[in-house]
């Protein structure tokens, strides 16, 4: 009957699980039934429990009509199962990339990070790049794009990374000079800094623009309100994204003038032909009612490549329904600017690859970037190992391992240049070295291996670089250890360019086996009886050797430190052990056999006269030969022979 086993995520309950299976269930005699209960105790809430037996109150077999315990009619195995709680993931309870998207305001822009409702109390911490974690969240003021990692942890639940992304993007504000005009009468028309209008959302509080180089304007004719700005003190003008927007500056005949201005336009390359017949006019309330202007434009002012050309109005009149009314009024006309700009290739390199990954081969590695598609040609790719230059055809190579930046320039016709980087990441190279193994049987003399190889499977040393090693492993005793070495890079050799990996090899000494038979046929006593204790005399080889005895093989029980010993007439057979440091344990047997003593008894020759007395054996009459008595022993005596 095995209890079964369970594991649940954290979820803050309690688990158990009261289910088991049984193998050979079905062989229970009839009406023999199983009782069973897991333990009250057989429970686990949280990962810090660790694997929690599925033990068992009580397995039992009884007999269903009467309840009587039939458990020892069988052979009946219960084994336990095991219930645990693992962490619980963080990551499909929240948002793990997040944007958070500003517009320049002058205010600090968080990256704070809400975290999800858990069963334990969460915890979040940052870092911004390879930084120290922190428990407060970065943030940002100035315009830029920034990126930083985000951990939310809590007790009983795995940790979830993410990254927020705080994007501050410049402030537009536009900056529109007038539009102005008077009469010729010798003195400058110009205009001022309160005369410029700020559009858009504005300049934030507290920071200020500087204006100068204000445009004037003396004699009849007309140029741009231009001017100059500047960030004021404080403020970073690469937090604002400025337009600025010219009004004109016109002096006129001295007279009431109807000026008409050709719109001006810029585009960005695109392939295509522009042209715009747009205009503007000042003092059109000198026309009365039922006049109007007819503006015609020259059909040659169009622009289609990068470059700029007047948007030139070829005459202007005053029409009343279909009469030339023009006579009546001093008119003038300007021409307006068509700019076409070159257009960016950067938008173009989305998808372009400019990255590259190998493991270092002690050959140059280059990233080789794609030209895009555009719409003229040709695209040319240049590269340079920096923004300067020079410029040449072929990828800048690197050769050790690294992350390697190079730069590379986009070059078109009607395009802007476009610079960029390409990453040329070496990895290490991978060896792993490992030490020879050897075994051998005990000897009583150390072992050595001084060999260390790159393993098969491994990646090999680069042609003409390599290492050397010493292997310090050493064993003499039965046992193992690892064989230790130390290894140099050869001279030529950087340690940069790989990650060397060790293995070791072990040393292996084994038991040596003694010679019991040998051991054994000396050990045997074999003699005639003498009165003594006689048993066994083991001799072993070794110093440290431990002898025990028995009286019967097989039985590890039976052995112990006495050796016995007999006395009388017998052949007995004793077996011993020895056991010795670096030897596998000796098991023989020695003989102890007493056999009888070999003695002759012999009386004396008598002889006499006869003389009516008998004549006898005595005692002393009787010598003993051979092996004579035991100490201490000797027979009795009797039925001695006479004759009278």
């Amino acid at each position: 009957v095995t209890a079964d086993s369970a594991v649940w995520a954290y979820d803050g309950q309690t688990h158990r699980k009261e289910s088991w299976t049984t193998v050979n269930g079905d062989k229970l005699l009839a009406g023999h039934v199983f009782d069973i209960a897991i333990s009250t105790n057989s429970a686990v809430t949280t990962p810090a429990e660790g694997i929690v037996s599925n033990a068992f109150d009580h397995v039992k077999i009884v007999e269903a009509s009467s309840g009587r315990d039939m458990t020892r009619n069988y052979n009946l195995f219960v084994y336990e199962g095991t219930l645990q709680v693992t962490n619980a993931p963080i990551g499909p309870t929240m948002a793990l990339h997040r944007t958070v998207e500003a517009v320049y305001d002058g205010q600090a822009h968080s990256a704070a990070v809400e975290p999800p409702s858990l069963l334990t109390p969460p915890t979040v911490r940052y870092r911004v790049g390879a930084g120290d974690w922190t428990a407060e969240a970065p943030s940002w003021t100035h315009a830029g794009t920034y990126t930083a990692q985000f951990e939310v942890s809590a007790p009983f639940y795995d940790p979830a990374t993410g990254t927020v992304q705080v994007a501050i993007s410049p402030r537009p504000v536009s900056l529109t000079s007038p539009t102005k005009s008077k009469p010729f009468d010798g003195t400058p028309l110009t205009f001022g800094a309160n005369e410029i209008t700020v559009g858009g959302d504005g300049i934030v509080a507290g920071e200020s623009f500087v204006f100068s180089n204000f445009a004037s304007i003396t004699d009849a004719g007309r140029v741009e309100a231009a001017f100059a700005w500047s960030a004021g003190a404080g403020t970073l003008a690469a937090d604002y994204d400025v337009t600025v927007e010219k009004g004109t500056l016109t002096v006129t005949k001295n007279a009431e003038e109807i000026s008409v201005t050709a719109k001006s336009a810029t585009w960005v390359y695109d392939g295509e032909t522009h042209a715009l017949h747009e205009w503007t006019a000042e003092n059109l309330g000198a026309l009365v009612a039922g006049d109007a202007l007819d503006v015609a434009f020259d059909p040659a002012s169009a622009i289609a490549e990068p470059g700029e050309t007047t948007n030139r109005i070829v005459s202007v009149k005053v029409m009343r329904g279909g009469a030339d009314v023009t006579a009546n009024y001093t008119l003038s006309w300007w021409p307006g600017t068509l700019k076409v700009t070159k257009a960016e290739i950067g938008p173009k390199m989305a998808g372009i690859s400019t990255s590259a990954t190998s493991v270092y081969d002690g050959a140059g590695h280059a990233v080789t970037v794609e030209a895009p598609t555009l719409l003229t040609a040709p695209v040319t790719v240049t590269y340079a190992a920096t923004a300067s230059g020079p410029w040449g055809a072929e990828p800048v190579a690197f050769t050790d391992a690294g992350a390697w930046t190079a730069f590379f320039r986009v070059e078109a016709p009607n395009y802007e240049p476009y610079v960029g980087t390409s990453t040329m990441t070496i990895t290490p190279r991978e060896v792993t070295l490992v030490s020879a193994g050897a075994t051998k049987v005990y000897d009583g003399t150390p072992l050595r291996k001084d060999e260390v190889s790159v393993k098969s499977g491994s990646l090999p040393f680069v042609a003409g670089e390599g290492f050397t090693a010493t292997c310090s492993g050493t064993i003499t005793d039965v046992g193992g250890v690892e064989n230790v070495f130390d290894y140099a890079l050869a001279a030529n050799t950087k340690a940069d360019n790989y990650t060397i990996r060790k293995e070791l090899g072990w040393l292996r000494v084994t038991p040596a086996t003694l010679d019991v038979g040998a051991i054994g046929d000396r050990a045997s006593w074999r003699g005639p009886y003498d009165g003594e204790g006689h048993g066994i005399n083991v001799v072993a080889p070794i110093p440290q050797a431990v002898v025990t005895y028995a009286l019967e093989s097989g039985n590890e029980e039976a052995y112990g430190s006495t050796n016995p010993t007999w006395t009388d007439v017998s052949t007995h057979v004793v077996y011993f052990k020895i056991l010795a440091p670096n030897y596998e344990p000796g098991y023989g047997a020695a003989t102890v056999e007493i056999t009888k003593r070999p003695i002759t008894l012999m009386a004396a020759s008598k002889e006499k006269p006869y003389d009516g007395w008998p004549l006898e054996v005595k005692a002393e009459d009787i010598t003993v030969a051979g092996s004579g008595y035991a100490p201490g022993e000797c027979l009795a005596y009797g039925d001695y022979a006479s004759i009278t």
